[in-house]
């Protein structure tokens, strides 16, 4: 049996390049103009129709600051789009792969957090949508990874490489 993949969020920093990657198995790829992972009903349409073995989730309301005046919306893309997502691929028997965050953590651990760490206290309306999401896959029934990344960098979009760089340069010209 082929698989079929579907990356969610496919013209994100993480999505274009999970479709890059996934380029020698023709991966279908949905953004914010093919799909609404807001919209239950539009979401799992498309979805039983594309019929995945392989559904990989890379969207997500990433603005940590904005999600602080923005959290409906947070919760929306964070959380109950990931339980939408969750539960269609339980009900196709798909693979889900789910993108997180370390915001899910406090960060009072001095030693980090393993694999196993159970995430407690986020400080912040990013990091509880997120973890709102991560629970959503947990109690879906459905099998997946869950994956959870501090900071993104690459040649597209905004990231802390790129804005460290830039501070550098605005540095290097006002001395």
């Amino acid at each position: 049996m082929d698989n079929k993949t579907i990356i969610i969020g496919s013209r994100g920093q993480l999505g274009s390049a999970l479709m890059e990657a996934f380029a020698d198995h023709n991966p279908l790829g949905w953004d914010r103009g093919e799909v609404d992972v807001t919209n239950q009903a539009d979401l799992e349409a498309k979805i039983f129709a594309a019929r995945p073995t392989i559904i990989i989730n890379a969207a997500g309301y990433t603005n940590v600051d904005e999600a602080e005046t923005h959290s409906q919306e947070a919760q929306a893309v964070n959380a109950d789009a990931v339980g939408f997502l969750a539960r269609a691929a339980r009900q196709l028997n798909a693979l889900i792969v789910h993108y997180s965050t370390d915001y899910v953590f406090d960060g009072s651990q001095k030693n980090g957090y393993t694999e196993h760490a159970v995430p407690d206290n986020p400080v912040n309306v990013y990091g509880k949508t997120k973890l709102l999401g991560e629970q959503q896959l947990r109690q879906s029934g459905a099998d997946y990874y869950l994956i959870r990344l501090s900071l993104l960098f690459g040649p597209g979009g905004r990231n802390f490489v790129k804005s460290i760089l830039e501070k550098a340069k605005e540095f290097a010209t006002t001395e």
